[in-house]
């Protein structure tokens, strides 16, 4: 999967390699109760859950 997503305000491209991937990643949005879009936004929005918190500017 290419794994590059472009954030541009609040529009997100997402690309797959082969129309048996996207499929395979409908399917498992489906077992889940989700849209493929629903999908792709909690997967995104666990990644950014994972980046560390920016740090604190430094009072010098």
């Amino acid at each position: 999967m290419n794994k590059t997503a472009t954030r541009v305000a609040r529009s997100v491209t997402f690309t797959f390699d082969s129309e048996e991937e996207k499929a395979a990643y409908q399917a498992h949005a489906k077992r889940r109760g989700l849209t493929l879009a629903g999908l792709i936004k909690s997967l995104l929005a666990a990644d950014r859950a994972a980046l560390p918190a920016p740090a604190a500017p430094s009072a010098t």
